[in-house]
């Protein structure tokens, strides 16, 4: 089951990691040559982001996202998703979650700057 997530409740913000495509697996989940597609034939990539919940608990989050709505995200800069899902699942007995959204983008908002190499 998929849960659509209320951006706006959440605190999102960028790692300053390249997106990177999406493999595609066949229906019994073998690796197929090629980058995965959404519903809509758009090419997919994966966004890590940070998920800071409440004052003291930060998750890295990977973000399936249409590789033409998913922008460089500069390290600690606020994101905005649009059309979040967040998907439970169950794999070699450990739950874990895969995320989605339509678009992801910078505000202008950056809390840290990141610091200048030595």
């Amino acid at each position: 089951m998929k849960f659509p997530v209320d951006a706006r409740e959440v605190n999102l913000f960028g790692t300053g990691k390249e997106a990177k495509p999406v493999a595609k697996y066949d229906a019994s989940g073998s690796r197929l040559d090629g980058q995965a597609v959404d519903d809509s034939g758009r090419l997919l990539v994966t966004v890590s982001l940070m998920l800071a919940i409440g004052d003291d608990e930060v998750s890295l989050i990977n973000v399936k996202v249409p590789a033409a709505n998913a922008p460089a995200l500069a390290r600690f800069t606020r994101v905005k998703a649009v059309g979040l899902i967040c998907n439970p699942y169950v794999s070699g007995g450990k739950q874990s979650f895969s995320w989605s959204a339509e678009s992801v983008s910078a505000t202008s908002e950056q809390v840290m700057s990141t610091p200048a190499p030595k």
